[in-house]
């Protein structure tokens, strides 16, 4: 008896059992596939609203173009410029000038420049953009984004013309609309998303300054994007130099959201499934049992009696340890799909080419293991390693070839780095090491090696590569050393994987700055200079990188050089100082100049030769400060007198000058620049010094210097 209701109780639970199975693993699949699909889904959103931005920024400028012109371009316009006619142009600009048109400041110029009508005019605006003023004159119409003061505007500047048969010019009018929050605001078509603006120079949202605004800022993609998933979009002015963000964040949890509505719809068909299952087990129970009762009672009949050599196993018993080895299967079945789901886990956090862990969960792990080694008050480290020409390289080889070297340094990445260490490949040329509770020279030395196994390693096709080998620059910062928050420790990684690139493919950089030797002890009078340098360094970093690695390279050298030569404390501040102010006359150039891939003109270059006078001249205002200044004007000097500015020879050449030309100049041949990608070993550069001592370089010190790279075999790291 107590075994027949057992094999009931197995019987419903094997029907039930059998009709939730499929849809859990239905679910299960379902969400997983929801979770991969998703980032590509959000990623298209977000190119939607980047897209709206552009065009509906494009509409504004368009929009106040085509309005100035329709009045610049206006006989009557012309007129009333030359004779200055005030009332008339109170009359003509009232209708615009309204709240609902938006034209917040007007100016009308005549051809000298002077003022003719001006409307909420405000100080320094005409100053601030003159150079737009005369590109209009000359007949080059302007429609910008610019910041003035802590505001963003559309300007428009529109030379006035008489469109009478003449079609004389005689002027500039200037328009600016104001763009406001609400005006931000209504840019992105999909409401789902929230926009706000952040101003270049403040970084002030909401009363606060945002995590690294500087760093973000800086960077030279448009569409940005932090750790936690919030997009920027850069708006530049007309020179393309960067004057604000836009942030872009979601403003509901779409995943969650997706999920949840996954989970309901699960849960409602789950209960259906239920319900009807139990009501088929209740309907049909009498008909399934009442044949299995049957048999039962006729076995407990023949129980009676004695069985004549019969060992056949009772039916019922028989019947009882099928639906045991049913109740087995679906148990089996049941562990066979928690490891479909551990696939299933795997595949969304690991890279189908490399295994390595994938961009999505470095995102999470990056957090969990940064705050967490803040909570256990532990160092971390964050390690980049970005494989040198390798978007080059791709294309000449096989996709099987290319896979296999991914996978070859995703194992020598592996077998560097302790089992406690998370190594994520970005799916393009990238790898990324979580180091946890690990000292930072150790990290560096780990980064190193593999930067060396890397470089020796034996790939197909590399000798196709500039270097012949395949190799990887590298950037390591460091918690909390370098940053305090997760945010800081990934662009101070960034930073230094940049310049490592700069100086020398194949470099690790480490967090450095240029200032961190310099004494804290110094004189008063001198911190006015520090100062004043830093704030240089800051300004021409903005305006062009190169200049600003190039100048913490030309530093190092300079003091390596001092070093040899066994100069005192004071000359070596004052080298110090003088290398790192060399190019500051660069600041009148301008970042088109600087930035420029094309071959410069004569012009151009008579400029570019005038910037130590520049330098000298910025200097002026700071007393006591000669030697400093003389290395300044003096570093493009040649020591057989066919230098600039002035063409001194031999050793009326400031030592310091002397010692900076050097430096200035194997760092030069040793970094890439915007017009030539390829540059110089140490080696190579070395061999170069050599061979211009005595006509370009001072050959006591350049022996000095070279017998120094000799010494450390041709490796010099100066990150």
């Amino acid at each position: 008896m107590n075994r027949m209701l057992n094999f009931e109780r197995k019987l419903i639970i094997a029907i039930l059992l059998a009709a939730t199975i499929p849809i859990l693993l239905q679910y299960l699949v379902s969400f997983s596939v929801i979770e991969m699909q998703f980032d590509n889904v959000r990623d298209e959103r977000y190119e939607s609203v980047y897209s709206n931005i552009e065009n509906s920024i494009e509409n504004l400028k368009g929009q106040l173009l085509l309005t100035n012109i329709d009045y610049a371009h206006w006989s009557d316009m012309y007129v009333s410029t030359i004779n200055d006619d005030d009332p008339w142009f109170e009359d003509v600009f009232n209708n615009i000038t309204s709240v609902d048109v938006g034209i917040e400041m007007i100016y009308v110029l005549n051809d000298s420049g002077t003022v003719a009508y001006e409307y909420n005019a405000k100080d320094g605006f005409l100053q601030e953009y003159a150079s737009y003023i005369n590109q209009a004159k000359a007949g080059n119409n302007i429609a910008t984004i610019a910041k003035f003061g802590r505001r963003l505007y559309i300007l428009s500047f529109v030379h006035i013309e008489d469109t009478d048969d003449t079609m004389a010019r005689g002027g500039v009018l200037v328009m600016t609309r104001a763009i406001t929050d609400k005006t931000i605001r209504s840019f992105p078509k999909d409401h789902s998303f929230d926009v706000d603006i952040i101003n270049y120079g403040a970084g002030i949202k909401n009363g606060n300054k945002i995590e690294n605004f500087d760093g973000l800022m800086s960077m030279e993609q448009q569409q940005l994007e932090r750790l936690d998933d919030i997009r920027y979009y850069k708006l530049n002015d007309y020179n393309r130099n960067p004057i604000a963000l836009i942030e872009i964040k979601e403003n509901g949890d779409f995943f969650n959201e997706a999920v949840a509505k996954t989970q309901k719809g699960f849960y409602i068909i789950v209960v259906v499934t239920l319900s009807l299952v139990l009501f088929f087990v209740v309907f049909l129970k009498n008909s399934i049992m009442h044949p299995i009762r049957e048999l039962r009672n006729k076995v407990s009949l023949m129980r009676g009696v004695a069985y004549s050599g019969s060992n056949e196993k009772d039916e019922i018993i028989a019947l009882t340890e099928e639906f045991e080895a049913m109740s087995q299967e679906i148990h089996s079945h049941t562990v066979e799909i928690e490891e479909q789901n551990k696939t299933l886990q795997y595949l969304v956090y690991r890279d189908d080419i490399t295994g390595a862990y994938n961009k999505r969960f470095f995102r999470i792990k990056y957090k969990e293991a940064f705050y967490a080694s803040v909570a256990q008050n532990k160092s971390i480290c964050l390690a980049l390693i970005d494989l040198d020409y390798f978007k080059v390289y791709r294309e000449l080889i096989s996709i099987e070839e290319r896979n296999n070297v991914l996978c070859k340094i995703y194992n020598i990445i592996v077998s560097n780095v302790d089992k406690n260490c998370f190594v994520c490949f970005d799916g393009a040329d990238e790898f990324r090491i979580i180091l946890t509770d690990i000292q930072y020279k150790n990290a560096i030395d780990a980064v190193s090696r593999i930067a060396s196994y890397i470089s020796n390693e034996k790939f197909s096709g590399m000798d196709k590569l500039p270097k012949g080998n395949i190799t990887a620059s590298c950037g390591v910062a460091n918690y909390p050393k370098d940053a305090d928050s997760d945010e800081k420790l990934y662009y101070a990684a960034i930073d230094r994987l940049h310049r490592a690139k700069h100086h020398n493919q194949g470099n690790v950089g480490y967090f450095y700055s240029i200032f961190s030797d310099i004494k804290e002890e110094i004189k008063s009078d001198r911190k006015t200079l520090i100062y004043a340098t830093k704030a240089f360094l800051a300004v021409i970093d903005a305006m062009d990188e190169y200049t600003y690695t190039h100048t913490e390279g030309v530093v190092k050298y300079s003091i390596i050089i001092a070093e040899q030569l066994n100069l005192d404390e004071n000359d070596k501040e004052n080298i110090r100082i003088g290398a790192l102010l060399h190019d500051i006359g660069k600041l009148e150039l301008g970042r088109e100049l600087l930035n420029k891939k094309e071959k410069l003109s004569e012009e151009e270059i008579m400029l570019i030769k005038q910037h130590p006078t520049f330098g000298v001249n910025m200097l002026k205002t700071l007393s006591h400060f000669d030697e400093i200044a003389n290395i300044v004007k003096y570093h493009h000097e040649r020591y057989d007198g066919k230098g600039y500015p002035e063409g001194i020879s031999g050793e009326a050449i400031p030592l310091g000058a002397r010692i900076v030309a050097i430096a200035d100049s194997f760092d030069a041949m040793t970094t890439t620049r915007a017009y030539r990608n390829l540059h110089k070993s140490f080696e190579e550069a070395a061999d170069e010094l050599v061979k211009c001592a005595g006509a370009q370089f001072d050959p006591s010190i350049v022996k000095v210097f070279v017998d120094y790279i000799k010494n450390n075999n041709y490796n010099i790291n100066i990150l």
